[in-house]
């Protein structure tokens, strides 16, 4: 969960809160806006706090930037507030892999062999050669 205090000195009917994540390179991971037509939060001018609730929030380790805006939905930004906290996700617990961290999402998930045997003549098949070298 996602705790924001906001303060709007005047009513804006079809505002919205947008919440955005980027990795530290700057690649934007999500992207999150309210809409007025289910959740009306910007109709009193005042301070008020909002949440922004994930079930599962799949990110690969590493450390993520958080930024906050209200825009009037769908037309333009008012206001845009970047990087306003560091998230860091540590590696998940039984989640493994041979090679770096590229990518954003760690999704839980299993490989099985498939019995049937493979189509040798598809030319869409993966070889895998036996490396001396490692």
């Amino acid at each position: 969960r996602f705790r924001f205090r906001i303060k709007c000195s005047r009513a804006v009917p079809q505002g919205s809160v947008i919440i955005e994540i980027k990795n530290v390179n700057g690649f934007t991971v999500l992207k999150l806006e309210s809409n007025p037509s289910s959740l009306q939060l910007l109709n009193d001018p005042g301070e008020l706090s909002i949440d922004c609730f994930f079930d599962k929030l799949p990110l690969i380790e590493g450390r993520y930037l958080l930024s906050i805006g209200l825009a009037i939905y769908g037309v333009c930004l008012i206001t845009w507030h970047s990087d306003v906290a560091s998230l860091v996700i540590a590696s998940p617990r039984n989640f493994h892999q041979s090679c770096d961290n590229a990518g954003v999402a760690a999704v839980q998930h299993r490989w099985v062999q498939n019995k049937a045997q493979p189509d040798v003549k598809h030319p869409s098949l993966i070889t895998a050669a036996n490396d001396s070298n490692s």
